[in-house]
């Protein structure tokens, strides 16, 4: 037996829960995805991706990779060691996907740097992100289109990591949340539990 497994919490279910502490455990948990949403995004507004540091695209994709295993990694430890694993495998859902935009949204842009060319037109940190949710969504409108292989390949791969992120990542960690509380027994989140009944703030 590891010693994750050893030092792990036991799940509970967050039905369980009386409603002011359940809704203090949502409200809390709003407040860690909203905090890591602006975090990324701030990441991105303020990245040199458009300017004469010139990240080679490369840089970029081999730098997304990196955070995206440890990411992964350290999200589902965090899922095993959580006493809520419900609510925290929705988290890292939602921040996952969160960083696949952003992280394409980089690339594009890193790309459309070093050869404006890449795309039907240079795109700035807003159209390299509005393009990377177009293609993520399938809307598609096409006024921002890849014109050059590689740009299409990059492209292309965005569609199927997309197809496998939503269709099989996501509803892996959710599934992953769900089996581990089923692990809990009815009744082990007590609101009386000073862990738990602390006064909602």
């Amino acid at each position: 037996m590891t010693s994750d497994s050893k030092n792990a919490k036991p799940a509970k279910r967050l039905v369980d829960l009386a409603p002011e502490y359940k809704r203090r455990r949502v409200r809390q948990a709003l407040v860690r995805v909203t905090a890591g949403v602006l975090i990324l995004a701030l990441i991105y507004s303020f990245a040199p991706l458009d300017s004469e540091a010139d990240l080679h695209p490369f840089v970029v994709l081999l730098a997304m990779l990196m955070v995206f295993v440890v990411l992964t990694f350290l999200s589902v430890r965090r899922i095993m060691n959580d006493d809520y694993p419900q609510l925290r495998a929705a988290q890292v859902a939602v921040l996952t996907v969160t960083f696949y935009l952003f992280g394409f949204a980089a690339l594009y842009l890193s790309m459309s740097t070093l050869n404006p060319t890449y795309f039907t037109e240079p795109l700035t940190h807003i159209g390299a992100f509005y393009f990377t949710v177009t293609v993520a969504s399938t809307v598609g409108f096409g006024d921002i289109t890849p014109n050059d292989d590689l740009a299409r390949v990059i492209v292309t791969a965005q569609m199927m990591v997309n197809i496998a992120l939503i269709g099989v990542g996501v509803r892996a960690i959710l599934a992953f949340g769900k089996m581990r509380a089923s692990t809990a027994k009815k009744g082990d989140s007590d609101p009386t539990d000073p862990a738990e009944a602390d006064p909602p703030t």
